[in-house]
């Protein structure tokens, strides 16, 4: 059974990137090698989040890149296990990037549901 808190807390402490282009590997020449700074990030809109956010602003930061999908049983069922590493870890620099295919209408209705 679901609880509504389960999926509030999701809402509130991650950033959703909604139908976000993600990683442009065409502008990055492929896969950065391990250790390389990491090709940006991009998305057409933003929840919870007052202005867009880029991965050299979060420099510094432990930041979790998650994909995920409304309809996606395992990511939800996922979601409270997200809600506790913010938790735990978002005081010591944990930041969840939440990238979605989805637009804003969908996530938002689908918040309200949960």
């Amino acid at each position: 059974m679901r609880s509504a808190g389960m999926y509030v807390g999701f809402a509130v402490l991650t950033l959703a990137f909604l139908e976000s282009g993600c990683v442009d590997s065409t502008r990055t020449g492929g896969t950065p090698a391990v250790g390389a700074v990491p090709p940006e990030v991009t998305a057409n809109d933003w929840l919870n989040a007052d202005t867009p956010q880029t991965l050299a602003d979060l420099r510094g930061s432990v930041v979790l890149v998650e994909f995920w999908a409304t309809w996606c049983g395992p990511c939800v069922q996922g979601i409270p296990h997200l809600n506790e590493l913010q938790a735990h870890h978002g005081d010591k620099g944990l930041r969840i990037l939440s990238f979605t295919a989805e637009d804003r209408r969908t996530v938002e209705t689908f918040q309200k549901k949960s």
